[in-house]
Parts: C-alpha cells; structure tokens; sequence
C-alpha cells in the first residue's frame, strides 16, 4: 500500500508555492560554479560540501545558505540554477511553481539586479516552452537586514514587476517580527503585488498574527505553530488562508523531532488548507515528491490526503482563471486510476455507519469530476450521491462533509461548487430524515445548478423551500432553479428577469414565496 501511495503521489500534477531558487543548489552545482567563477569555497571536494550540509537548526543552514550563494556571479548561474530545479519540477511532476529569490543577498555582494534577473527569467521562460512548466516569481525581503534595505531593493526592482509577482518575508524569523516591515509591504500592496510572509516556523503565534494584520498577507509560509492558539487556527480556517508547509524542512531544522511527529495530518483534519511544499531542497533532503514520500512512510498519509494536499497547492496558487484546467483533467485520472479508499474502520461503522476517509475520498472525487469537465452540473449530484447505492449513512455524511468542506475552500477553480449551495446540502440534511434522499438529491442539484449563475440568495431560497415542501412537484421547483434569472440591485424580486417564462406551476409556486 506504501508503494501505492508513493506512486499516486509521484504522478499526480503539483504545484510548489514554496520554494527559494539559492535553495536549490546542489553540492555539485556549488563546486562546479565555484571553479568557474574563481569562488574560494572552504571545503575541497563536492563531498565536503554535502557533509556540510549537516545541520539541525536555522541559523547553522543559513550560515551554509549564505556560503554557497557566493558561487552565484553571472547571469548563467542564475539561469543553470533555476533550470536546474525546473528540469526537477519536469521529473517529480510539478507542473507550477512560484519561486523566492533573496535579491539583497546578491546585490550586497555587488550583483547586478539585472544580472539576475535576466538568468532566472530566461530559464522560466525556457521551462514554460520546453517543459511545460508554469511560473510565477516572488521576491523575498531578508528580514534580518531592515526595512530601509528592503524598501531600496523594492525600488530596484520596479522596472521588472512584469516579472515578478509578489513579495515575500524570509531569513532569520526569531527577533525579526514581520511589523519591522509593515510599511514596505504596504508599499508593494500599492504595486499590486502579492504578499507572503514566513511566520510560525521558529517564531511565535503572534508573528503569525502580525503577518495577517499588519503585512496583510495572501499566504503564510510554514505556519507551524499557528497551532499553539486555537483561536488563530480557528481564523486561519475562516479566511481560508494557505499554509505552505515543509516536512523534511521541518525536520531538519528541528521544527519537529522527528517525521512521525509532524502535523500535517492534523492540520487537514482542523481544516486547515495547507499543502506540501521543499522549501530548500538541495540542504533538506529532497524535493516534492520526496516530502510526500517522507510524510507517507512517518505519519500515514493516505490516499485522499494527498490528494486534497495537491488541491491545496493549485487553489493555493497565484494562478489565475481556468487556464489550468488540463492539470484538473489529469488528477481526475489519477484519481480513477487509484480509486477510493475502502477501508472503514470497526469503530466508524458502530459509531457512524459511514468510513470518514470513503466520504472524504467522494467529496475530492466529486470536486475534481467537476473540475475537470469528467461530470457535468445537470447529473453531478446524482451522479456522485448516488454511487454504488451508497448506503444513508454515507449519503448524509457525504452531503454534510462536502458542504462543511467547500464552505472552507476558494471556489475559483471550482466554479461548478458553490460552498454555499452545499453548505444548504449540509442543513437540508438536517431537517429531514435520511430516508428522503431524494430531497438530498435534489437539493445539490438545484444548488449546484445556480450557486454561480446568480447571487440572489433569496431566489435559492425559494427553490430550496419548494423541494423541503414535499407537497410542491419537483419538476416545478428544479425548473426554478434552472431559469438563469439576471439579478440587479441588491436582490430586489422585481429585479428578476426570465426571457423564457415559466410553466404555471412553476410560476404559481414563485407566486406563492
């Protein structure tokens, strides 16, 4: 089954969010580099270097980090390095990335920003072509260097904000909260950039709370110990913000003791929408799928685990649109080819009549059917609903996991799902016994069917009020839903325009609401 697993997550299409390029560097690209350049390293052969690479705390890897961007000169470094990673990305599967770079650790050593610049970005754009491999760039700000450096680095880099993304916080956390840099992150909200900061790695809660309040943060980098303050991971919940965790980082660098204590599991099961990321993977031990592997073999990872850590990345993502939706396709068909979990355990069937695990498995099915075109919005909530006859303590537990659930995760590439409409999936099944399925059904549908093709919540109401009411036909009540009504000014019932008409039932039961 470890195999299996290992396999599914090797195939499946990934997404890095977390990622420093200088990271990336191998012992064999440093000693290579060095020779080139004429950088007097202080160990004499690439073995040297990879027994440096032993370390157990943050500031002994940033000393080695620090060491081996010296190799780092001209602009086909920048661009062998990141070419480098990008042909890893190829072969472990990962199909975007959004990569950090540490500009103030070159320019101090008298690099060029176009130097750089123009290396990194001719190896992405050699990856989108060749490779096929999508990218974004984030530049991060060396938090133990201050703010004034930070806000000198943000103007040099202004003649190439096409290129770059967002801004991110990195380097020693402890000592170094993220308000020391409120106003150049202001700043670069100005810009129009995105905002990602390292918080809760080494550092406290608290820096995680600074890192949203004050840096108004899109993601949070590591975010470990957000789980220290319930009400924090209560927040982090609500907003729906992305973690982007790092295991074999974590390890290394002492954030846990050992794989088997790391708490990624948790963190999904708190509903947290964190993903799996390499951080540093030359210094760490491995890149993405080796994470996977390390979390597979340690915490007992499981099938719909990973496969809802993979959603995490692509939903995490600054990617826009649906121009992805080819990565949807190829994890619906790795979902078909690995099938479901089946294990249900003694205690879920005594206590619940359902498996946990089978239903979260349905509900990553129906999100990724949906996502990729397999299903489509007319029979989706029959179509899943109703699999293999699932027995009424699945159907309840799948109505009432999926609407929980979606409420928790970014719709945008799952425009089909509304959070909403499958929250009401969630209370219908509460207020009928779980013998009506079929309101169950229908309710998805009806749902599913209008969640995006009108915001007037007033007008699902209606439509949802007629199936509850088993005395109105269902044929009326699913025509409702499916009129495409326009909506205008906030909702106002006059405001509701249907070029087509209704039948008289249906019009009479829009009368009578």
């Amino acid at each position: 089954m470890t195999s299996e697993l290992k396999q599914l997550a090797a195939q499946l299409p990934k997404a890095e969010l977390h990622i420093h390029i200088e990271g990336s560097l191998e012992p064999a690209m440093m000693f290579d580099l060095a020779r080139r350049n004429g950088v007097t390293l202080p160990y004499p052969d690439v073995d040297s270097i990879a027994n440096a690479y032993n370390f157990n705390c943050l500031q002994d890897f940033l000393d080695l980090y620090y060491k081996g961007m010296s190799v780092l000169v001209t602009e086909q470094d920048f661009h062998d390095l990141t070419w480098a990673y990008l042909q890893r990305c190829r072969q472990q599967n990962v199909v975007h990335c959004e990569i950090f770079f540490d500009p103030q650790g070159h320019t101090e050593r008298g690099v060029d920003f176009a130097v750089f610049m123009a290396g990194i970005c001719s190896a992405l754009d050699k990856a989108q072509s060749e490779l096929g491999v999508s990218s974004k760039l984030i530049m991060c700000f060396l938090r133990h260097l201050d703010e004034e450096s930070a806000f000198a680095t943000l103007a040099e880099a202004e003649p190439y904000l096409d290129r770059i993304t967002g801004v991110g916080l990195d380097s020693s956390e402890l000592g170094h909260p993220p308000h020391l840099f409120e106003k150049v992150f202001a700043r670069a909200a100005e810009l129009g950039l995105k905002r990602v900061a390292h918080a809760g790695e080494e550092g406290p809660p608290e820096y995680v709370y600074e890192a949203l309040d004050l840096l108004n943060v899109d993601r949070i980098d590591h975010g470990n110990r957000s789980l220290e303050d319930e009400a924090l991971v209560q927040r982090l919940v609500d907003e729906k913000m992305s973690l982007t965790v790092c295991p074999q980082s974590n390890l290394r660098l002492a954030v846990i003791d050992d794989m088997s204590a790391h708490p990624i599991r948790k963190m999904l099961a708190l509903g947290l929408n964190a993903c799996v990321n390499s951080d540093d993977p030359a210094y760490f031990g491995g890149y993405m799928n080796e994470n996977f592997n390390a979390l597979i073999d340690a915490t007992g990872l499981g099938r719909d685990e990973i496969f809802q850590l993979t959603i995490n990345g692509f939903e995490s993502s600054f990617l826009t649109g649906l121009k992805s939706k080819h990565i949807w396709t190829a994890l619906m068909q790795c979902a078909d080819r690995f099938g479901s979990q089946q294990a249900m355990s003694e205690s879920d069937q005594a206590q619940h009549g359902y498996s946990m695990a089978d239903v979260a498995g349905k509900a990553v099915t129906y999100r990724l059917a949906l996502a990729s075109g397999k299903i489509t919005v007319g029979d989706n909530a029959f179509a899943l609903l109703r699999d293999k006859a699932l027995p009424k303590g699945d159907a309840l537990a799948l109505a009432e996991f999926a609407g929980i659930q979606a409420a928790k995760q970014t719709p945008s590439l799952i425009p089909l799902c509304h959070p909403i409409a499958l929250n009401r999936v969630s209370i219908h099944t509460r207020l009928r016994p779980e013998e009506n399925a079929v309101d169950v059904y229908a309710v998805a549908e009806i749902d599913a069917r209008t969640g995006v093709e009108m915001e007037a919540l007033c007008g699902l109401n209606i439509a949802l009020l007629t199936i509850w009411d088993l005395t109105k036909p269902i044929n009326a009540a699913l025509e409702i839903s499916d009129i495409r009504l326009q909506y205008k000014s906030g909702g106002k019932r006059g405001d509701w325009i249907h070029p087509d008409g209704l039948s008289a039932t249906a019009q009479a039961i829009l009368d009578d609401n």
